[in-house]
């Protein structure tokens, strides 16, 4: 990457894009934030910040940032050292710089190191406000899996079950939508829909409903309490045997009559 200053107008511009970039950086931004520090002209002659501090503001770990600035400025003593085609770097502006108006240049773009600027101000300055708007533009978060069935057990089954009211739209990546969708991912749409009933319903979780506590708490305690949901479950009963009545056998009968039947049938078998 070329190295140099960040031109003078761009120097709010690079500040509040610096704010905005979510970490860790990519070394390529690390490196331009590394070289609008180290030039006097684009901060103002303001001291670079800690290793600490841009440590955080990379979202780089404090040794990892700190190897990367030791190196950095290794080979920015070298560069500064080296020469260019056997002479040392010029980095005085030239005759241009001193009238930007009749020159088109600013007296940024006209320090040189063997008539070659330093910065391509034109890229830089393109790179530094797409960076602003990329980070300023809303980027709508990604909804899990069976997203819209939960939200509407959320809002009218458990809710009113905790003594509250309906939810404003609910955003899976914020607040409880963001609990919502950790419940979703953890367990499944199925699992997540009987989680919320039952804590809206058993009273093994009548606690939740008295004192309104709302997902933080079940996602918390999700795991144990999908376990009793599922042992709460009726399970199907069995049929019942079926009892059907026979008649005795007319020889097992204990009426006379059949009694003297059967003593005959069995006489003649015996006379036989």
């Amino acid at each position: 990457m070329a190295r140099g200053h960040v031109p003078g107008p761009q120097s709010d511009a690079w500040e509040k894009a610096r704010e905005a970039i979510a970490g860790p950086w990519p070394e390529a931004l690390v490196e331009m934030d590394l070289a609008y520090w180290s030039d006097p002209i684009s901060c103002e002659r303001k001291s670079r910040p800690g290793v600490r501090t841009l440590a955080e503001t990379w979202g780089w770990g404090k040794t990892k940032a700190s190897d990367f600035i030791r190196a950095w400025d290794t080979r920015q003593s070298a560069d500064t050292s080296r020469t260019v085609g056997g002479q040392a770097a010029d980095t005085r502006p030239t005759a241009n710089a001193s009238n930007p108006a009749t020159s088109g240049q600013s007296a940024d773009t006209s320090r040189t190191v063997g008539g070659q600027p330093l910065v391509d101000t034109r890229a830089r300055s393109s790179l530094v406000s797409r960076l602003s708007e990329e980070q300023q533009a809303p980027k709508a978060a990604r909804t899990p899996p069976g997203w819209e069935e939960a939200v509407e057990v959320y809002q009218t089954v458990y809710r009113p079950a905790i003594g509250k009211r309906v939810h404003p739209p609910l955003q899976p990546d914020r607040g409880n939508g963001r609990h919502l969708a950790t419940l979703l991912k953890r367990h499944g749409v199925d699992e997540t829909v009987r989680l919320l009933r039952h804590c809206a319903t058993s009273p093994k979780r009548s606690y939740l409903r008295e004192q309104g506590y709302d997902l933080q708490t079940v996602v918390r305690h999700s795991a144990d309490y999908l376990d009793d949901a599922i042992n709460e479950a009726p399970r199907p009963r069995p049929a019942p045997d079926v009892v059907v009545y026979a008649p005795p056998p007319p020889e097992l009968d204990s009426t006379p009559e059949s009694r003297a039947a059967l003593r005959a049938i069995i006489g003649g078998r015996r006379a036989s």
